[in-house]
């Protein structure tokens, strides 16, 4: 049972990740300004709409995977570096998210949200070669 969960957890967040790219790669490149009718407030919202369930679902993976919330350090630190730098990063990403969504939603756009963007980018990756590192995972479920 536990198997076929998490392979349908996996599967979401493929799909999740996709959006995610192109909505940061949107952030990133419009640098604060507008993009067509869409204001960056509404891109920024659309962003969060995008990632916070994205971020849930990581959640839940990470749940599926190493147990309750306690258990996470303890078990992420006997992983391969590569999935430590993965978890680590995210919680960057998290905590730098946070701060990003409070200063812009006080303030506009400031380096806070960029740095959380390169954050992301950085998480991105390691996501992608996360999962390409378990294909065989993959094809095996």
């Amino acid at each position: 049972m536990k198997k076929r969960y998490l392979y349908k957890i996996n599967v979401l967040l493929l799909v999740m990740l996709v959006p995610a790219l192109v909505s940061s790669l949107l952030q990133e490149l419009l640098r604060g300004a507008n993009w067509h009718c869409l204001t960056n407030s509404t891109l920024t919202i659309i962003h969060l709409i995008i990632c916070v369930p994205m971020l849930l679902f990581v959640g839940v993976h990470l749940w599926a995977n190493c147990g309750n919330i306690t258990q996470w350090f303890s078990k992420i630190r006997r992983q391969k570096a590569q999935t430590q730098w993965l978890f680590w990063f995210s919680v960057l990403t998290f905590v730098s998210g946070l701060v990003a969504t409070v200063v812009y939603f006080l303030h506009g756009h400031t380096p806070v949200g960029g740095i959380h963007g390169k954050l992301g980018f950085v998480v991105l990756a390691l996501m992608i070669w996360h999962t390409y590192r378990r294909l065989k995972w993959y094809k095996k479920n």
